[in-house]
């Protein structure tokens, strides 16, 4: 999750690959208002942040993470 912070961002077919199709589709969904608030984009199938979203990155990652009870 933390190469989200990283230029090329997160590979959301890496993603699905190594996590799933259940915890690809929850990413996508927490995701969802951080896209549509310019904080995400997706650029080559990569989930990345936008110059908006770098100052609250560390929240945008907690809003993404998927925790088992």
């Amino acid at each position: 999750m933390t190469s989200i912070r990283t230029k090329r961002g997160l590979s959301l077919n890496d993603l699905e690959r190594e996590f799933g199709k259940e915890l690809w589709q929850y990413c996508m969904n927490m995701a969802r208002p951080h896209l549509d608030s310019g904080k995400l984009e997706i650029r080559d199938s990569h989930l990345c942040l936008t110059r908006k979203g770098i100052f609250v990155s560390d929240s945008i990652m907690s809003d993404l993470m998927f925790i088992e009870d």
